[in-house]
């Protein structure tokens, strides 16, 4: 690219080349056809041997703009006879960034808002939910930042920036910490999905089955390899937690409990320990920045990130703070997490309600199980069997690079859904094996999310302009990014205890039956 020449099956619109030839006949008038994917058009034009700049190993440069995008080469008589090309990887609009955001972070936590303003009462409940949700905010920008500032290396994830900013090791520790927390997200995911279909199939099935088609239904919805085309159900994930908010509120409206208990501050018997729990309950609902970097990377324009931040953390602040206290107001102390647990199985709202949260939990775990599927893939392309079945070399990375990029043909796409498989199975079995898997779930969110949505964010900056020199240029900035660093490490170990006492108290059976 930089010597103005592109590869064989470039076109710099976009579209692709088909060339036939024979390098052996260097007088031949070659034929070539060029699909403009902008107007559609297609065009034939005429090249002659001397036109054509350079042949080797029989790859064929033709002589273009500099500047001008190269792909992969699609010689017609490989495609046409294979049936196995590669498809290119389709971008995001930042609308859909919205809805893939919106679907990872706002899902069930909304409706267990209510629990949470329950103990910590009207006014420090709503203060928290709007205050955290504002800091979160605040530490996407930085992700985004962060982001912009390293376009050349085109940050893929979080390991690949925390690489950047302190070094290779500290990235692979962070890549690790990433993929266990999104494994444990999947497993919750399957589990979550088990109790929806539980509720609707009136209790009269066995939860652990029911978390088994769950797992498989998070399996299936897993198969676009593209976040794009989970993004597409994103939308449809954004569409289910509306209803099946509305069907929530207008359930417990219809109660007949008699007098609420609610409060405005928590009350005398409110313990450290449970006011503790609630607001690490709240810092968890804004957990989605934990694949921010991959939804950066997929956009079509990523200096469009920040309408996609604003917009989902608008509704994402809006529905807590809005559907927790009417919830709370209308469940006092008895508000249950979530709030569907309220209402009689039974019930048309119930039943409303549960089927449409049913997809919106397993689209979230299918955003999540995509991610952690390419991070499988990217270990799994060291290893030659891989490579011998997988053709290597992809369409979406520089020459280079690409001899290191699986193509996404036919082939690669059941090794994809294999490896999804497993993955999920595997997550239904940690599930639901271990006893108070939910308890140990608080604890690895504990440890884990609460640095991906505050801490490292913030961390971040501060090494980075450390680096710089800027730290007392930048003072404002410096002294609030550090009060949110320490506050991490102190939800960190505070939220780690609350989950320990959690497991001692709270013992579950494995594989069981009932809730």
């Amino acid at each position: 690219e930089k010597q103005g020449f592109v590869k064989r099956g470039a076109w710099e619109n976009g579209g692709s080349i088909r060339v036939p030839f024979s390098k052996h006949e260097e007088q031949a008038e070659w034929d070539w056809y060029a699909r403009d994917s902008d107007h559609g058009e297609t065009r034939m034009e005429s090249a002659m041997m001397e036109d054509v700049d350079k042949t080797e190993n029989g790859e064929v440069y033709f002589e273009t703009e500099p500047g001008t995008r190269g792909t992969e080469p699609t010689l017609s008589s490989a495609v046409e006879s294979s049936g196995n090309e590669e498809e290119e990887e389709p971008e995001v609009p930042w609308i859909l960034t919205s809805f893939l955001i919106i679907a990872g972070t706002v899902s069930l936590g909304v409706l267990a808002m209510a629990s949470n303003v329950s103990v910590l009462g009207y006014v420090p409940g709503t203060l928290l939910i709007v205050g955290l949700g504002v800091m979160a905010t605040y530490t996407g920008v930085l992700i985004w930042e962060v982001y912009m500032d390293h376009q050349d290396e085109e940050i893929e994830g979080y390991g690949q920036a925390a690489a950047i900013i302190f070094g290779p090791r500290w990235g692979v520790v962070v890549q690790l910490e990433q993929s266990v927390l999104l494994f444990f997200f999947i497993a919750a995911t399957a589990l979550t999905a088990g109790e929806a279909i539980y509720s609707l199939a009136q209790e009269k099935v066995c939860l652990a089955i029911m978390a088994l088609v769950g797992a498989l239904g998070g399996w299936l919805l897993s198969f676009p390899v593209y976040l794009k085309g989970v993004s597409l159900l994103s939308a449809l994930s954004f569409f289910c937690i509306i209803v099946a908010i509305v069907m929530n509120i207008a359930g417990v409206s219809q109660l007949n409990t008699g007098p609420v208990d609610d409060v405005a501050f928590p009350g005398s018997g409110t313990t450290l320990r449970r006011a503790f729990g609630a607001t690490v309950n709240i810092i968890f609902a804004y957990a989605g920045h934990l694949v921010f970097f991959e939804f950066i990377h997929i956009m079509q324009r990523p200096q469009d990130f920040g309408k996609a931040l604003y917009v989902a953390q608008a509704f994402a602040i809006a529905a807590y703070a809005v559907v927790g206290p009417v919830l709370y107001s209308y469940l006092g102390s008895d508000a249950q997490s979530p709030a569907l647990l309220n209402l009689a199985s039974s019930s048309a709202y119930a039943i409303v309600g549960w089927a449409f949260l049913l997809p919106n939990v397993i689209i979230g775990g299918g955003i999540d199980a995509n991610v952690l599927n390419h991070q499988v893939v990217k270990v799994f392309r060291w290893f030659k069997w891989f490579r011998r079945h997988v053709r290597m070399g992809s369409k979406r990375a520089d020459e280079e690079e690409s001899k290191h990029i699986p193509a996404v043909t036919w082939t690669f796409r059941f090794y994809w859904m294999a490896l999804l498989l497993v993955l999920w199975m595997l997550a239904y079995v940690v599930g639901s094996s271990i006893p108070s898997f939910n308890d140990l779930l608080g604890i690895i969110s504990a440890l884990f999310s609460t640095q991906f949505t505050y801490g490292l964010p913030t961390l971040f900056w501060l090494v980075s302009n450390y680096k710089l020199g800027q730290l007392r240029a930048k003072w404002f900035k410096t002294i609030l990014n550090t009060i949110i660093l320490v506050g991490s490490i102190f939800t960190l170990v505070m939220g780690t205890y609350v989950s320990v006492r959690n497991i001692i108290d709270d013992f579950q059976t494995p594989f069981s039956c009932t809730p």
